[in-house]
C-alpha cells in the first residue's frame, strides 16, 4: 500500500500498475475441480471506481458462492478472449481497440471452443497453420502477437499456468518492398500537375485553387515527410519560426473514425463532424519541430491569408470538409499518371524524406529527431540507399588506394570470341601462350 499500514490478512491488495490504473486484488477459495487458486480482480482509472468494481465482484461473490466468469476449467477460450478485448477498451486508443478486436475475434473462430485450462501450444500450432492459408504473414503474426498478450494477462490473473504461446515460435514475416520515387521524380509530379491542372482529371481537380491545395500538400510530404494524419490536421498555429528557420511544429493527428468507438477518458480528441477526430500524435517523439524553406513558408501563409483560415482551422480540406485516405489517393494517382510515374504508395513520401537526408550526410539523431521516429532500427527501415550513393561513398572511402585502370583495347585484328583470353604483354617470349590460348 502506498499510504503505510498494513492490511488485514486476507483483505487483499491495493495497488497501481505501470499504467497508472487501480487494482484491487482477493484470493478466494481455490477452483473446486483443479484446486488452482483463484481471484476477484478489479480495475478502474480512479482508485474509488476500482474499488466500486471490486466491491460488486466480491458481494456477487458472497450472495452466490461462484464468480462472475467460470472457473478456468470450465471457462472457454471464446468467453476469456471476449471479455479480455472488452476491458482493452479503457486501455488502449479507440482505433487500436479496433484492430486488436478483428484480431481477436479471428482467434476466438479458430480456437474459442476450447477450455482456457486445455489450451496447448499444438491448439495454437494448427490454429497458426489454418490462417496462413489465406492470410499474409503480418496478419497472422497480428493475431498471434494479440493472443499471447491476452495469455500474458490470463496468467496473471491465475487463470492458467503459464502462457501456451512462449513454446510456439511466432510465424515468420519478411517485410514487404518498399518503392520510392528516383531522387528528381517529386518534382517531375508536382510540375506536371501545375501544367496540365483541372485537364488531368475533373473528378480530382475541380478549379486552379484546388490544384494550388493539393500541390502544397503532396510538397509538404516530400519535403518533411510529415504522415499522412499529421498532414491532414495541419492547423496555422503550428507553423512557428524559431531562431529564425521557419518550420511546422507537428503537434497532432486526424483520424477517421467509426461512430460507436468508445472514447477512454484519457484519451483526448476533438471531434469534427461525425466521423472524425484532432487526435495526440502516434508517440511523443512523434512531436516535433520540422523545418521548412522560406518559399513553401510564404505560399502556405499566402493561402492561410486568401481563405481567411483560423489558427485552428484545418489548412487542407475537400470542399470545406476533412480530407481522409480516399480523396488524397485519387489525387495522389492522377498525378503520378500524369508525370508517368510508378504508382507507389503515398507514405513512400516519407521513405523518399528520410533517404534523401541520409544521402546528404544528414546525422542520425538528426534525422530520427525530424521524422519522430523512437529508434534507429525504425529509422533504418526508411532509409533506401540508392547504388550511385553507396559508389560515391565507396570511392571517397577508398580514396584512390588502388590504382585505377582503364579498360584495355581489343586489337581490330583479333577475332571478338577471342578477345576475352589475349594476354597483353609487350615481351615476345609470351607470345607463344596467346597464341596457344587462341587456338
Amino acid at each position: 500500500m502506498k499510504n503505510g499500514g498494513r492490511r488485514t490478512k486476507g483483505a487483499g491488495s491495493v495497488f497501481q500498475d505501470s499504467r497508472g490504473r487501480w487494482r484491487f486484488r482477493r484470493e478466494i477459495d481455490p477452483d473446486p475441480v483443479t484446486g488452482r487458486r483463484r481471484y476477484i480482480e478489479a480495475t478502474g482509472q480512479t482508485k474509488s471506481a476500482a474499488r466500486e468494481r471490486f466491491e460488486r465482484k466480491l458481494d456477487e461473490y458472497r450472495r452466490t458462492s461462484h464468480l462472475d466468469i467460470p472457473a478456468s476449467s470450465h471457462m472457454l477460450v471464446d468467453d476469456y478472449l471476449a471479455q479480455w478485448v472488452d476491458d482493452m477498451k479503457t486501455r488502449v486508443r479507440p482505433r487500436t481497440w479496433y484492430g486488436y478486436n478483428c484480431r481477436i475475434q479471428s482467434v476466438r473462430d479458430s480456437i474459442g471452443r476450447i477450455r482456457l485450462g486445455e489450451l496447448t501450444p499444438q491448439h495454437i500450432r494448427r490454429m497458426l497453420a489454418a490462417m496462413s492459408k489465406d492470410s499474409t504473414s503480418q496478419t497472422v503474426l497480428a493475431r498471434y502477437q494479440r493472443l499471447s498478450q491476452a495469455l500474458d494477462d490470463a496468467e496473471r490473473e491465475g487463470l492458467i499456468e503459464s502462457n501456451p504461446c512462449r513454446k510456439v515460435k511466432p510465424p515468420r514475416v519478411e517485410a514487404p518492398e518498399v518503392r520510392i520515387l528516383g531522387p528528381d521524380d517529386p518534382q517531375r509530379l508536382l510540375d506536371a500537375t501545375a501544367m496540365h491542372g483541372q485537364t488531368m482529371n475533373p473528378r480530382s481537380f475541380t478549379s486552379d485553387d484546388d490544384v494550388e491545395m493539393w500541390l502544397l500538400d503532396f510538397e509538404i510530404a516530400f519535403s518533411t515527410g510529415m504522415r499522412n494524419g499529421e498532414r491532414w490536421a495541419l492547423m496555422p498555429y503550428e507553423l512557428e519560426i524559431r531562431d529564425g528557420q521557419p518550420g511546422i511544429h507537428i503537434q497532432q493527428q486526424l483520424m477517421r473514425h467509426n461512430e460507436d468507438m468508445s472514447v477512454p477518458n484519457w484519451y483526448n480528441v476533438e471531434r469534427i463532424g461525425d466521423k472524425f477526430w484532432i487526435a495526440p500524435l502516434k508517440t511523443r517523439k512523434s512531436n516535433r519541430f520540422t523545418p521548412i524553406s522560406w518559399d513553401l513558408w510564404n505560399r502556405l501563409q499566402a493561402r492561410i491569408a486568401k481563405h481567411g483560415i483560423g489558427p485552428r482551422d484545418l489548412i487542407f480540406t475537400n470542399k470545406g470538409r476533412p480530407i481522409y485516405w480516399a480523396i488524397e489517393h485519387r489525387r495522389w494517382t492522377a498525378m503520378l499518371d500524369a508525370a508517368g510515374l510508378p504508382h507507389v504508395k503515398l507514405h513512400s513520401a516519407r521513405h523518399w524524406a528520410e533517404t534523401r537526408l541520409a544521402e546528404a550526410g544528414v546525422d542520425e539523431g538528426a534525422r530520427m529527431e525530424m521524422l519522430g521516429h523512437v529508434n534507429k532500427e525504425t529509422n533504418r527501415r526508411y532509409t533506401h540507399w540508392s547504388p550511385g550513393t553507396l559508389g560515391v561513398l565507396m570511392d571517397n572511402a577508398m580514396n584512390g588506394r588502388f590504382a585505377q585502370t582503364s579498360p584495355s583495347p581489343i586489337p581490330d585484328d583479333v577475332p571478338e570470341d577471342a578477345a576475352a583470353v589475349i594476354v597483353i604483354d609487350d615481351d615476345p617470349a609470351l607470345e607463344f601462350v596467346t597464341a596457344e590460348l587462341i587456338d
